[in-house]
């Protein structure tokens, strides 16, 4: 089931992040869409199946051929992907090492699924866009500073009431 989600001011931060030069737009991105990110990440990290004991034996781990149990928790990571024509990044969060992550989040006919990716988005979506928003904000007025450099700290700005 799609949620909609209204994000009031997108358009606004949208429109001062592209006119802001583009190493300092990517900047300000990446430094927002980090931490955003991060609980969706430690939820999946504490969702994510690890075979333990006799599991772990009976599917090979250790062994020449087999995975070590954790193998998928430990490639769990976060990925900044900037675009090539236009000021925009995408944060990917997921298993980058394991090609078996989607095998444990649908199951197969021999194992049951054990999802891990799609309940840490559908818990921390909302959270995540309202820190998006918030971070982003700092970022772009932190980057807007180093632009304007010394004029900034003669005081003949006005400081942003909060």
């Amino acid at each position: 089931m799609a949620e909609m989600f209204k994000i009031q001011g997108a358009r606004e931060l949208d429109k001062v992040l592209q006119k802001l030069p583009r190493k300092m737009g990517e900047k300000a991105l990446r430094n927002a869409l980090m931490p955003a990110s991060k609980p969706m990440l430690d939820e999946m990290k504490g969702r994510v199946h690890v075979r333990k004991g006799d599991e772990a034996k009976r599917f090979g781990a250790g062994g020449k051929k087999g995975r070590l149990p954790g193998l998928l928790k430990a490639s769990l990571r976060r990925r900044v992907v900037k675009s090539k024509d236009r000021l925009a990044a995408t944060v990917l969060v997921g298993a980058f090492r394991a090609f078996y992550a989607p095998l444990e989040e649908f199951g197969t006919k021999h194992s049951p699924a054990h999802p891990f990716v799609r309940p840490s988005f559908d818990g921390n979506v909302v959270g995540a866009i309202g820190t998006l928003g918030k971070k982003l904000g700092e970022q772009i007025e932190k980057e807007t500073m180093k632009l304007a450099g010394s004029f900034s700290k003669s005081g003949l700005i006005k400081r942003r009431r909060r």
